[in-house]
């Protein structure tokens, strides 16, 4: 099963704006992308309204990397990066530490 997606502005950006505030992206994966099928309408055609369901309800949040959680604290002001580490909770992100 492949996205059968070609890396277009729309797709670039969600997994932009995905990655930078923690939110699921449901990106359609097609059987059959032969007749080049794009998006969520085109997967219902195909292959039916259970697997646009299933699919969506299939997105996962990204998981940051430590290198990914370093670039991103080290670019916060010294106040608001004393807000994530009190309460990362603020930041939608897992602790920048564990104070254990």
């Amino acid at each position: 099963m492949t996205s059968g997606l070609m890396a277009t502005p729309g797709l670039s950006k969600g997994r932009a704006v995905r990655k930078g505030i923690g939110a699921k992206l449901a990106v359609p994966k097609f059987k059959d992308t032969t007749t080049k099928p794009t998006d969520f309408n085109d997967l219902q055609k195909l292959e039916g309204l259970k697997t646009v369901k299933d699919q969506i309800e299939a997105a996962t949040a990204p998981v940051e990397t430590d290198d990914e959680l370093f670039e991103r604290l080290a670019k916060l002001t010294p106040a608001d990066y004393d807000r994530v580490r009190d309460d990362p909770g603020k930041a939608g992100r897992r602790p920048a530490f564990d104070a254990r």
